[in-house]
C-alpha cells in the first residue's frame, strides 16, 4: 500500500508544554514533507480507552496510506512493545497497551511489527518520551516509503490476537451485557467519553440501536427521549441522539449534559422499549 504522506497525532500530552512540538520536530526531521493533522491532544492523561475510542472512530476519514501515531502511554519504558500496524488500509504505530484493541477488531487482513530503534537508526532512546524517539520516527519511516513496507521499522510480529486488548475495565474492547435482536431484549454499554461541550459520547454504535419500535434510554436514574437533532430538543433538556461519529450519545440543549447529569466516562447506560 502506497503511503499518503499523511501523519495524524492523537495524544495526552496537552498543549501546555512543549512535547506535541518536539515530536513534530522528530517527525519533520525525517520527513519534511509530511502532512501532520492534529486530531487531538487533550485525551486525559493515562486514558488509553478514550484514545482507542477516538482513533478507530476517526482513522477512516481520512486517506488510504494515512500513518495515525497514537501516544497515550503510561506504560513508557516498560516491557511493553512499540508496535506499526496495517488494518483497513492504514498504518497504526503505538504501544501495545490496548489503544488499537478496536481498530484490531476491524475485519479483513492485518499485518504487525515490532518497532526496532536500530532499524529505524535511533542512537538514543529515552525511557520517558517515546513519542519523540521512537514512534515519531516510525511514523516518519512509513508516510516517506514509497511502498509502506513494515519491514522498514522492525520485525514481524504475528498474531494480532496475541496484542494486549482491554488494560482498563472500560468499554474500550466492545460493549458488556449486550443482548442484540429485539427491542423487547435489553442493550447497554457505557460512557466513553465526555466532549468539549460536555455531550456524552457512548460505545453504542448506530448499527447495534433498534431500527423499529418505541424506545428510550435510561442513564442515571433518568429516563431520556430519543431525538434526531439538539434542536429537538428544548433549552436545557438532556436527550439521546446518534453523534456525528456514529454512536449514541446523550446530550443537553444549550448546555452540558455531563454536568446536568452528574456523569462522565464508565458511567453505564441501558436501551430500553417503552
Amino acid at each position: 500500500m502506497t503511503p499518503s504522506g499523511v501523519i495524524t497525532l492523537l495524544t495526552d500530552f496537552g498543549v501546555k508544554d512543549p512535547y506535541v512540538g518536539v515530536m513534530k520536530g522528530a517527525i519533520l526531521g525525517r520527513f519534511r514533507q509530511a502532512t501532520l493533522v492534529d486530531l487531538t491532544h487533550a485525551i486525559s492523561p493515562q486514558d488509553i480507552a478514550a484514545a482507542g475510542f477516538w482513533i478507530e472512530r476517526s482513522y477512516r476519514w481520512f486517506p488510504a496510506g494515512t500513518v495515525h501515531l497514537v501516544v497515550v502511554d503510561p506504560g513508557v519504558g516498560s516491557a511493553r512493545e512499540p508496535l506499526a500496524l496495517e488494518v483497513d488500509d492504514h498504518f497504526f504505530v503505538g504501544p501495545d497497551n490496548g489503544v488499537f484493541t478496536a481498530v484490531l477488531g476491524h475485519p479483513g487482513p492485518k499485518r504487525a511489527h515490532r518497532v526496532d530503534p536500530q532499524r529505524l537508526g535511533v542512537r538514543q532512546l529515552s525511557t520517558t518520551f517515546h513519542g519523540r524517539d521512537l514512534f515519531g520516527p516510525a511514523a516518519a519511516a512509513l508516510a516517506a516509503s514509497s511502498d509502506g513496507d513494515l519491514e522498514r521499522v522492525g520485525p514481524s510480529r504475528e498474531p494480532p490476537a496475541a496484542f494486549v486488548r482491554d488494560p482498563t475495565p472500560s468499554a474500550l474492547s466492545g460493549v458488556h451485557g449486550r443482548i442484540h435482536g429485539s427491542i423487547h431484549g435489553s442493550l447497554s454499554g457505557s460512557v466513553v467519553v465526555t466532549d468539549h461541550f460536555g455531550n456524552l459520547i457512548t460505545d453504542i454504535p448506530e448499527e447495534e440501536l433498534p431500527s423499529e419500535g418505541a424506545w428510550h434510554v435510561r442513564f442515571a436514574g433518568r429516563s431520556l427521549s430519543v431525538v434526531r437533532t439538539y434542536a429537538d430538543a428544548e433549552p436545557g433538556q438532556c436527550v439521546a441522539l446518534v453523534g456525528s461519529f456514529g454512536t449514541l450519545e446523550l446530550a443537553a440543549r444549550d448546555a452540558s449534559a455531563a454536568e446536568l447529569l452528574g456523569a462522565g466516562p464508565g458511567d453505564l447506560v441501558s436501551i430500553e422499549a417503552e
